[in-house]
């Protein structure tokens, strides 16, 4: 399991995602919520945007993932009742390159792989 958060601003806008990852290979779970709880912004309520749930699934080369965002925004009755969204990726290298070179950032932060 891996946790993760990242804060983003710009200007008078601002947003923080905090998530979870869970690999359980070869699938992985992923859970985000995207807002800022308790935050009031002027002319919205609260700055609550979504719960976003992802299911990845990893074969060779290839990853497959789909997602759906629950809004939980004033915006719900109004205008989206969520997202969907489908990832394929496909990940390749040159096998010219096979030297691996370790960082040592690399050595103790894992990073989410989809």
């Amino acid at each position: 399991m891996l946790l993760a958060a990242n804060y983003k601003r710009q200007l008078d806008w601002d947003q923080i995602e905090l998530g979870s990852y869970i690999s359980y290979d070869p699938f992985i779970f992923v859970v985000w919520y995207r807002g800022i709880p308790f935050k009031r912004t002027p002319g919205i309520h609260m700055n609550n945007e979504a719960i976003v749930a992802l299911l990845g699934y990893t074969i060779y080369d290839f990853k497959v993932g789909y997602s759906y965002d629950i809004t939980i925004s004033s915006l719900t009755p109004y205008i989206s009742g969520g997202a969907h969204e489908i990832a394929i990726v496909w990940e390749w290298s040159d096998p010219k390159n096979k030297r691996k070179r370790r960082r040592p950032s690399q050595m103790f932060i894992p990073c989410p792989s989809f």
